[in-house]
């Protein structure tokens, strides 16, 4: 049976609670992904951020203000050249990039053994409805991740197919 071991990036892009939500969006960018572990000194796993809660912030900022979310994408365009132009709302925003990351990260993550079946990562990613699982080793280090796309490319090799139990007849 494939292990989590098997298929898992061990190249994982991590970040620092001290990090800024800019500092990290940069990352992220620069590394075409959508969020990431975030780990202590020791590199020991003790949150995840991902592209949605950085909007998610900017979401709560915006209503804080009093913005309204617009309805369509034309909208937001329009919504943005009004009010960006009033120099309070602009600096409100700014502020937003100097949060740091240990504000908007997620505690409770759900995570993996490199030892765990493949079957118990595909299980986390369909009920829980993440898009990445970190792999950790027993002092809870951050040693791997496993996103959608890693389980996606094992299909498309044809090592799925291998990992699901076969019916048992009942003749």
């Amino acid at each position: 049976m494939m292990k989590a071991r098997d298929i898992m990036n061990r190249e994982v892009i991590t970040l620092s609670p001290e990090l800024t939500v800019r500092e990290a969006s940069r990352i992220l960018l620069e590394n075409h992904i959508n969020g990431a572990p975030v780990v202590d000194a020791e590199g020991k796993l003790i949150g995840i951020v991902t592209v949605g809660d950085i909007i998610n912030l900017l979401r709560k900022r915006m209503e804080s203000l009093g913005f309204v979310l617009a309805m369509t994408p034309f909208d937001i365009l329009d919504f943005y050249a009004m009010e960006l132009a009033v120099p309070e709302n602009r600096d409100a925003l700014k502020e937003i990039s100097s949060v740091k990351i240990s504000e908007i990260m997620k505690r409770r993550v759900h995570f993996v053994r490199e030892d765990d079946d493949i079957l118990e990562v595909i299980e986390i990613l369909a009920k829980k409805g993440v898009s990445r699982v970190p792999v950790v080793d027993s002092g809870g280090k951050v040693i791997g991740i496993i996103t959608r796309s890693d389980i996606i490319r094992m299909i498309a090799d044809g090592k799925f197919s291998e990992e699901v139990p076969q019916k048992v007849s009942q003749d």
